[in-house]
């Protein structure tokens, strides 16, 4: 059944490679052979694999990589299950279908990222032998935490956490030396000698160190430590596409893919690129608030074009080395790829972009739309900063429309503000006289004969000065002038629009009462329903609070 349907996912674009015996099928819609194109699907390649989303219990893995918009996804196969086989089949027919044109043209990728599965693991190695593979640093300490709290391992609840954090010193070790340095004395400590189980445990784990210490980690890895982005679109399949429903076989399970995953993320894509979304934004402000310590570029020393010193902002005697051709930098978190306030500093006093700065730029936008797209997209300039085209078109217009040298502008005073509100509007010189003072003159006269005829409460004296405190910009002053003191003066994004009261008198209970959109999903319980709330899955709090942590999917996940 499913070959029958193959020629009409060709017509929306989607490939669709089977092999029947033994099964497997790769799955490479329009957007993820687009994806194949951008800059990162040759750096950091995640992957991740589920099951449980349909009658036979397929395995489902996302291969995703970076982008300007979060993640994006460059093949998805569905196996029988997850040994080394059936993901050496899968990956297989990757290769075979796009050939050199994977992975931005390199025909693999420098970095798999992937959790503790070895049959994953060995299957993406055989397939690309040229890559490497490392493990997210999310679920090697996150399997550390289960072993801990295995009862048969007879470890006591008051040296978990003890345990836990010299485990996880361990992994955040800058060098080798120091890793090595901090492997040896907890080894030889007294906490640990009371458990050989342990300690044999954390020996394998050192054994394969250069998978998950972050001492053997570079600037290659761009910051991305993790698999998260396949964690999250893992829930957004099963919680979106499939509405937390099993697909009733194989071919509906292929259709879910190439019809509702492929619109949802052109959706997601598309809004990125119509500036809809604010993370990059709010993530590049943060680090130049971070970064305002350094207050002139005299501050700053450059080494050569792209490379410069910066001082910490805790002790100005310390320089760290920026290298912004390749994004890094020497203090923690530039030096595994990541952008930081050092490389802001720079950024903002010699404009100096490199590949760690947030997707900030129209250029950033318009990858993102023909990444959605392809060649339907808005040409470059529709994309561009609002700021930027306002400017262009008014040099445009100017040069356009020629004005006259001199010019002369005849104003009748109206009949309702009375002969004081208008100024004589004779011209001298090509330029007319002004009345915006008289008519400020006689609006505080008319609130001084307002205030004689009425008065006002202290209250709302002090609202309508409080008001007048808040402006400080010329703005503001206008929009205060134009709708009044009960008027904002400030207007927020993403503020919410108001509704009216009936409207939420009428909503059922649970929902919210305020003016948010309505929660989508399953709706939340009565407070008299309310079942006993279920563990987070936050490791480094369930740590904190000595508790097991909780997966996100549920089985076979």
């Amino acid at each position: 059944m499913l070959q029958s349907k193959l020629a009409s996912y060709r017509e929306r674009g989607c490939t669709v490679v089977l092999n029947t015996d033994p099964l497997a099928v790769c799955i490479v819609t329009p957007v993820m052979r687009r994806a194949h194109s951008l800059p990162q699907s040759s750096g950091v390649v995640l992957v991740d694999s589920t099951a449980c989303c349909d009658a036979d219990n397929h395995s489902i893995t996302f291969m995703m990589t970076t982008c300007a918009a979060g993640a994006v996804p460059l093949a998805i196969f569905i196996t029988p299950g997850q040994t080394a086989q059936d993901y050496i089949m899968a990956f297989s027919l990757l290769r075979g279908e796009l050939h050199q044109e994977a992975f931005a043209g390199q025909g693999h990728p420098d970095i798999f990222i992937t959790d503790d599965s070895e049959a994953e693991r060995s299957a993406l190695l055989t397939t690309w032998p040229d890559s490497t593979a490392k493990l997210c640093l999310f679920h090697v300490p996150q399997a550390v935490w289960r072993w801990l709290w295995n009862a048969q391992h007879n470890i006591r609840k008051s040296d978990r956490q003890q345990l836990m954090s010299d485990f996880q010193s361990i992994m955040r070790a800058s060098t080798p030396e120091s890793a090595a340095e901090l492997y040896d004395s907890r080894m030889r400590s007294g906490l640990w000698e009371q458990y050989p189980d342990w300690q044999a445990h954390v020996e394998k784990y050192w054994d394969r160190r250069q998978l998950w210490a972050m001492a053997w980690r570079d600037h290659t890895q761009r910051g991305h430590h993790t698999n998260n982005y396949c964690e999250a679109s893992v829930r957004l399949y099963k919680d979106v596409i499939l509405s937390r429903c099993k697909a009733y076989n194989l071919v509906t399970l292929v259709d879910f893919t190439c019809c509702n995953l492929e619109d949802y993320y052109v959706r997601r894509l598309l809004k990125f690129a119509h500036s809809r979304t604010a993370s990059a934004r709010l993530v590049l402000q943060t680090e130049l608030n971070k970064a305002a310590y350094v207050q002139s570029a005299d501050m700053i020393q450059q080494l050569r074009d792209s490379l410069f010193t910066v001082p910490s902002s805790k002790d100005r005697t310390v320089l760290y080395t920026v290298d912004m051709s390749v994004g890094a930098c020497e203090c923690d978190a530039g030096r595994h790829g990541a952008f930081c306030k050092h490389q802001a500093a720079v950024m903002k006093f010699f404009h100096v972009g490199g590949p760690s700065l947030p997707p900030v730029t129209a250029d950033a936008r318009r990858q993102m739309a023909m990444l959605a797209l392809g060649s339907a997209a808005k040409p470059a300039a529709f994309y561009a900063d609002f700021c930027s085209t306002v400017e262009t078109s008014m040099d445009q217009l100017a040069e356009a429309v020629q004005v006259p040298e001199t010019a002369s502008v005849d104003v009748e005073p109206s009949p309702q503000l009375g002969p004081s509100a208008v100024s004589d509007a004779t011209v001298s010189d090509g330029s007319a006289v002004s009345s915006s003072s008289c008519l400020f003159d006689d609006a505080v006269r008319r609130l001084q004969q307002l205030h004689s005829q009425f008065g006002a409460d202290d209250a709302s004296a002090a609202a309508f000065l409080n008001r007048l405190r808040r402006i400080d910009s010329q703005d503001e002053w206008d929009r205060f002038l134009r709708f009044g003191a009960r008027g904002a003066t400030r207007f927020r994004g993403g503020s919410s629009i108001r509704v009216q009261p009936t409207s939420v008198a009428r909503r059922r209970p649970g929902v919210t009462r305020g003016s948010k959109r309505l929660p989508v999903g399953r709706p939340p319980l009565c407070e008299g329903r309310r079942k006993r709330p279920k563990l987070t899955h936050a490791l480094n709090t369930n740590i904190a609070y000595n508790r097991p942590n909780a997966k996100s999917h549920g089985r076979a996940h």
